[in-house]
């Protein structure tokens, strides 16, 4: 998997997201969209910030952006409120619910395409179709860093021994070895720990300057 390319194209998705977020505006809807964005600037900084609940702003409106919400709506806002709610729920953690809303979202813009056909190849349409290809990027990374957690306990000494018993249990050296990792298992496991780090803490980095130009971004 290149993850340089997996990040890259997460941070133009969500720089994509960041601009549809202003790209229509209504008194109410205008205060859930500036939260939208707060909580895309806050996953930028989250490694500057590493305190801050970023998953827990994006929750926070995909809450705000409830299915009886968005029936109240203009109907030409609602493609907009499901994409932001299906990103929102994507960036949560939220992959199931945030695959519905996308689906949601589809099936609102194929009713007004009678009447607005210009949306069936509009931003909203082109993010909605892709969020469960990147709800699945994100599961299989999650994949990754649980199977590396696990390879790293299992990589834990199993046999140690209190200095009182050491006398009368000489031979647990020779089954700690047995029991615990070998060095080549050691070894793979610190190198999965690292690539692990390094695809996390790669795409941040890259997109605190991709999405402060989300047109930019965008383009490329």
């Amino acid at each position: 998997m290149n993850t340089s390319r997996l990040s890259f194209n997460r941070c133009v998705w969500l720089a994509l997201a960041l601009a549809a977020a202003a790209g229509s505006s209504t008194l109410q809807y205008r205060t859930v969209q500036s939260r939208f964005e707060n909580a895309v600037r806050a996953d930028n900084e989250r490694f500057t910030l590493p305190f801050t609940d970023v998953a827990g702003r994006y929750r926070a409106v995909a809450g705000e952006l409830t299915p009886e919400y968005l029936a109240r709506l203009d109907e030409k806002l609602r493609p907009n409120a499901w994409t932001l709610r299906a990103v929102a729920q994507w960036r949560a953690g939220e992959f199931t619910p945030s695959v519905a809303s996308a689906l949601e979202g589809l099936a609102e813009i194929t009713r007004q395409r009678p009447q607005s056909p210009q949306l069936e190849n509009g931003r909203d349409s082109i993010l909605l179709t892709r969020v469960p290809g990147l709800v699945e990027d994100s599961r299989l990374r999650q994949r990754f860093n649980e199977r590396a957690a696990a390879t790293r306990l299992l990589s834990a000494p199993s046999c140690t021994i209190s200095r009182s018993t050491a006398a009368s249990c000489a031979a647990c050296g020779s089954n700690s070895r047995s029991f615990g990792p070998s060095p080549g298992v050691a070894d793979k496991t610190k190198e999965a720990e690292l690539k692990a780090t390094r695809a996390v803490a790669r795409w941040p980095a890259d997109s605190s300057k991709r999405l402060s130009s989300p047109s930019a971004s965008a383009s490329q």
